[in-house]
């Protein structure tokens, strides 16, 4: 997972959610379908350094019942059980409060852990979770800080310098917070009874399936992602008593749900087999959930040294289907992660039907990477064997000193590997932390034996030093290593470039501590300025009210500092780098704070809620979902009128409350709402989806009204429910092989029946198909309609070997063909489109001849070559 995402989102890595918190500016302005660049290209993540292993996989007999890994998880929870609670007597310490929710009482003596991200290696995390490994609290225990609240239900903690994880327990209650960013100073934890599932794994003749993988996932029709797997006992039983943050963060993109899954890397995404249980109210209710799973075999993964011996040390084996993108931890949709105990990793369940599998294999804290492709278990209690082994590569240590000469002990080091050929430029991105010797070792793969096409390959580290700063290094690994050990001696890390350095005040002079300030520099878009976009340069700032932006000068010519504090309002000003220290002025932020109260927990999700001042612009609020109470808090200006407006997701005003002014004070004591009633207000309508023969339908939903326009997708049989206030100015039903439906003023439950779409016969010319590695599509869209509701669900539809394709045209009309041109080199894929002509489509059968400037074709075919 690249440092450039883990800058944009606060990782709930150990929750098994990434939790995306878009930042100001953060999005480019979208690009119009139907103007694409055909300098538009899509990176998708690296793939593993080495080529398949030519190792032919065997099926044996059923073996003798692999181990465990049930010994090794208890370990694990034992040590963390133990684990001492921590007391932080510093004044910078931000203090966490937990309180009932229910009753708003404090809760004296629970247990308080935090995770800063800026402490941990997240691979270590990520394979906590997926790995069959212990439940949530036991993992937050093993890798954060531990506290216990006092009389008052508040816990004076580490300053909180990352996004934070911050879970609170007691023996039947738990909470957890993620909203608060770095430089929080009060965090409150809300506290609810535990969500228990008890879990039961048999087979189709009832009986208990012992260490069944059981996942929680996010599912839909289109995709499942696997937040965490957990082995169940002997029994086949499992407990799930941490649910409560999984649920509580929302589902995920579209009308995805959290589901319970016995995971045995089956191929198929619904969600009404025997395998699966939907969590809803009545699963929640029951605290019971029974999962069915089908005959299995097993997948055994022999890894092996160069040298043929078993490898003993820390690795993991990824298994996943074939085609796949390679990955670890969250970064993987199906897959099963398993460790490597004494040499082998066992995957005891696998679906039968002999699946094309791979397994890849690394080594943790490296960046290298084995795989081997098998086929799976094709009869019940199969076992097949695979056995991969380890290339001979060089292995590097190094000693990390200051510019002093002093060794850099127990830093979190982040490495990142950068190698540049004639083709292509890649990266891999770790971290390791230093010993108490200040030395670091990793393993890298041999140069290409075409030496030629290599440009450089170089080491960067780099540590964040609270109250110092950023510091690192290069290391030029161009020259070839031989496998074997390899000491690269004392290496200097000197302090990064300061960018922009200053000191934060407030209008006294006050110096303003713990406030996070970014680096950010100009969205440009077609040669507009359209705001500020964050970069990966960041600082928190000191007791003194300083701080430093140290790191590489980002892409762009202007640039500006945003800062962030609890206490006052955020600030953005340009500013020029490389220039001396400046001083910056912040106002106390003023803030309305209240509830909101609802029908029901699920039609929070379908409410929008902002401040309007008399210039007509809009402060949006951010919303905590507490069961059918929302709190919500605002930064608002100073003295300033504004109308608090809650709306529909569609648009339709639910409430207005116009007059409300706050005015700073010295205590920053927010202005509280009255408690906010939309109860009885909103109401749910179900839209179902159906074709001509009656079966459901995954199709896109465009709601539309005069403020906004909106579309989301049905789920689960073709239905989908709408909030409404009295009716939906507009509903468009479309599907890509159906012709669309636009329903006026809906206002009550339906059913809507989509008719055939026209059918187009669309052929390439001959002379493309014999291009070897390129990916070509046809796209039909509407040329007399640019309607978000036209080309919201437009789908690419490839050739066939005679260069046919079936595409479909929605409605009569004039229709532009645009040809996708796609071109994949390894794990990398660019793509752009060409125009290929237009046409009028009047009747279904209709047949179309594409006409392609060539001269553009090579063009583009060869500069997504180089650029790979």
């Amino acid at each position: 997972m690249s440092r450039a995402l883990l800058a944009l989102c606060a990782l709930l890595a150990v929750g098994g959610l990434a939790v995306f918190i878009l930042l100001p500016g953060g999005e480019e302005p979208p690009l119009d379908p139907l103007d694409a660049s055909p300098a538009e290209v899509e990176e998708e993540d690296r793939g593993p350094a080495e080529v398949e292993v030519a190792t032919q996989p065997t099926v044996t007999p059923e073996l003798e019942a692999a181990p465990t890994q049930r010994d090794e998880i208890e370990a694990v929870e034992a040590a963390a059980s133990v684990k001492e609670f921590e007391t932080y007597e510093g004044e910078d310490g931000a203090i966490v409060r937990v309180i009932d929710d229910e009753t708003g009482e404090p809760i004296p003596g629970a247990e308080v852990l935090l995770v800063l991200r800026n402490e941990i290696e997240e691979e270590a995390l990520e394979v906590a979770l997926t790995a069959g490994a212990s439940n949530l609290r036991a993992i937050l225990v093993e890798y954060g800080h531990r506290y216990r609240a006092n009389a008052e239900g508040e816990a004076r903690v580490l300053p909180i310098s990352d996004y934070p994880i911050i879970m609170a327990y007691t023996e039947d209650m738990s909470g957890f917070a993620w909203q608060d960013g770095p430089g929080a100073r009060e965090i409150e934890v809300r506290m609810k009874p535990l969500l228990k599932v008890h879990v039961t794994v048999v087979d189709q003749q009832g009986v208990p399936v012992p260490h069944a993988p059981v996942a929680l996932q996010m599912r839909d029709e289109r995709f499942s992602f696997t937040l965490f797997t957990r082995d169940a006992d002997e029994q086949g039983e499992l407990l799930l008593d941490d649910l409560q943050p999984f649920l509580e963060s929302g589902g995920g993109p579209g009308n995805a749900q959290l589901a319970i899954v016995a995971h045995a890397m089956q191929t198929d995404t619904e969600g009404d087999g025997p395998h699966v249980v939907m969590i809803d109210d009545e699963v929640l209710a029951a605290a019971e959930a029974q999962l069915v799973l089908p005959p299995t075999g097993q997948v055994q993964v022999k890894v092996v040294q160069a040298d043929g011996k078993p490898f003993l040390d820390n690795g993991i084996v990824m298994l996943r289907h074939a085609g796949e993108q390679s990955g670890f931890g969250m970064s993987n949709e199906g897959g099963l992660v398993r460790q490597v105990v004494d040499g082998v990793a066992h995957f005891r369940h696998i679906a039968l039907g002999g699946q094309e599998l791979v397994a890849e294999f690394r080594r943790m804290g490296t960046p290298t990477s084995e795989i081997v492709s098998l086929n799976g278990p094709t009869q019940a209690g199969e076992v097949v064997e695979a056995e991969i082994q380890r290339a001979a590569r060089p292995k590097l240590s190094l000693r990390l000193v200051d510019e002093e000469g002093q060794p850099i002990t127990e830093a979190l080091v982040e490495i990142e590997l950068a190698v540049a050929t004639s083709e292509e430029e890649s990266s891999d991105y770790w971290s390791r932390r230093s010993d108490d010797a200040g030395r670091i070792e990793f393993e890298i793969d041999p140069l290409p034996a075409e030496r030629s096409t290599l440009s450089s390959r170089r080491l960067l580290l780099e540590i964040d030093t609270p109250g110092i700063g950023k510091s690192g290094t290069q290391v030029d690994l161009s020259q070839p290593f031989a496998p074997g050990a390899h000491d690269l001696g004392d290496v200097v890390l000197t302090s990064s470039p300061v960018l922009v350095q200053g000191q934060l005040v407030d209008p006294a002079g006050n110096p303003v501590a713990r406030a996070r300030v970014n680096l950010m520099r100009a969205n440009v878009w077609n040669d507009e300025f359209h705001g500020w976009r964050h970069t990966e340069v960041d600082a928190m700032t000191d007791a003194e009210g300083r701080f430093r932006l140290q790191g590489e000068k980002p892409e762009g010519e202007r640039f500006a500092v945003q800062v962030w504090s609890e206490e006052y309002q955020q600030l953005e000003e340009e500013v020029q780098l490389y220039g001396p220290e400046q001083q910056f002025i912040l106002q106390l932020a003023t803030r309305f704070l209240g509830t909101m109260r609802f029908d029901s927990s699920a039609s929070i999700s379908n409410i929008q809620i902002y401040f309007l001042n008399e210039a007509e612009d809009r402060q949006w609020v951010s919303m905590s979902q507490r069961d059918e109470v929302a709190e919500f808090e605002a930064q608002v200006e100073p003295g300033v009128a504004y109308t608090f407006i809650a709306e529909t997701s569609a648009g339709e005003e639910l409430l207005r409350i116009p007059g409300l002014v706050a005015t700073a004070s010295s205590d920053n004591r927010p202005h509280a709402l009255q408690d906010i009633d939309l109860r009885g207000l909103l109401r749910t309508i179900v839209l179902r989806v159906e074709g001509p023969d009656g079966k459901p339908l995954d199709a896109t939903v465009v709601v539309k009204s005069e403020q906004s326009s909106w579309h989301s997708y049905t789920a689960h049989q073709g239905k989908m429910e709408l909030p409404v206030v009295k009716a939906l100015p507009e509903v468009t039903v479309q599907h890509p092989a159906h012709a669309p439906r636009t329903l006026k003023e809906l206002s009550s439950d339906q059913t809507i029946r989509l008719e055939r779409a026209m059918e187009v016969s669309v052929i390439l010319p001959t002379e493309y198909l014999a291009i070897e590695g390129v990916e070509l599509a046809v796209l039909l869209t509407p040329t007399e309609n640019h309607d978000h509701s036209l080309y919201a669900s437009r789908r690419r539809v490839e050739f066939d070997a005679q260069g046919r394709a079936t595409a479909y045209a929605p409605v009569p009309g004039n229709y532009r063909a645009d040809l996708s041109v796609g071109v994949r080199k390894e794990n990398h894929h660019s793509s752009t489109t060409i125009h290929a002509g237009d046409f009028h489509i009047g009747s279904s059968g209709m047949v179309i001849t594409l006409s392609i400037d060539r001269e553009r074709f090579d063009r583009a075919v060869a500069s997504m070559q180089e650029q790979g």
